[in-house]
């Protein structure tokens, strides 16, 4: 993928962006068809929704016996029925079971260095599929097959943790930030906290949606009470023993966690201990370990 600087700039961890012919990668019928063939059309891996609700696996799955071990298999005439009747289906973790996915989750993350995992989104009508929400990490959504319509509204909380998962009580605000339409080699980038929503245009679209799995400050602070604060005597003692000495020992607590925070070292050793985005797909994995043997 090729961002422009602006990107990182004005955008990048602020606010969304329709980045327009920034990837090559194929929509010739073979890609497509290669694109969908990897698409892990089993149990767990495949979800559906329509009009904004999860369907029930039962409505496309059916069960069946294989050597005497019960499995769960495609019920393809109830799939195509879905379909029609507008559906989304969602593949989640492509860039564990697709090779071209993978590449794409590669490629990002020559430019971002972070985590990433990916989902892929076909429809072939023109009803949303998950209806207004918002995600918890950026998003990177990478137009593959046919267009998609985007409509976006501003975060009701900025920098949401993986916790703060929005509710079905919440609700979006009213005034639409952007309203833009993806095609084959556009990104659009979704900062965590954005609302919005994605309607296919009435024909077979294809997107994959890459989360990127950022540190906070939070996964630091984490870090230290897990890794550093336990040397402190203070935070083993018994919490009967902290309650009748509250002043003493909170002032070494907050004077050892300030101590930890500032130091760099630690923050270096944070970091490496944060998983390296290679090491959770084995598909990627292999794709590297390809690339230096052949």
């Amino acid at each position: 993928m090729k961002f422009p600087a602006s990107f990182f700039e004005n955008h990048y961890r602020i606010s969304p962006a329709l980045l327009k012919k920034v990837h090559a990668y194929s929509n010739s019928q073979e890609a497509i068809d290669q694109y969908l063939f990897d698409c892990p059309f089993t149990h767990p891996s495949l979800s559906i929704y329509m009009n904004g609700e999860r369907k029930d696996e039962s409505a496309y799955f059916e069960s069946y016996f294989e050597s005497k071990t019960q499995s769960k298999r495609i019920n393809v005439a109830r799939l195509k029925n879905l379909l029609e009747e507008g559906a989304s289906l969602i593949f989640n973790r492509m860039n564990a079971h697709s090779l071209p996915m993978a590449k794409i989750c590669h490629d990002l993350q020559l430019d971002i260095q972070e985590k990433l995992h990916a989902h892929g989104y076909f429809s072939q009508k023109d009803q949303e599929s998950l209806g207004f929400h918002w995600d918890t990490n950026d998003v990177f959504a990478v137009q593959l097959i046919g267009r998609k319509r985007w409509i976006i509204k501003k975060p009701t909380i900025e920098i949401p943790l993986p916790s703060q998962i929005n509710g079905a009580e919440d609700k979006s605000p009213e005034d639409i930030y952007l309203d833009v339409v993806t095609e084959p080699g556009d990104v659009l980038y979704l900062p965590g906290g954005w609302w919005h929503t994605a309607l296919p245009l009435h024909q077979p679209t294809f997107h994959l949606a890459i989360g990127v799995q950022t540190k906070k400050t939070m996964h630091f602070l984490d870090w230290i009470m897990k890794a550093k604060m336990p040397d402190l005597l203070e935070c083993r003692t018994d919490a009967d023993i902290f309650k009748n000495n509250k002043e003493k020992y909170t002032d070494q607590i907050l004077q050892t966690l300030r101590s930890h925070l500032l130091d760099e070292r630690l923050f270096v050793q944070f970091n490496q201990s944060f998983d390296s985005p290679a090491q959770h797909s084995g598909v990627l994995a292999f794709m590297s370990f390809a690339l230096c043997v052949f």
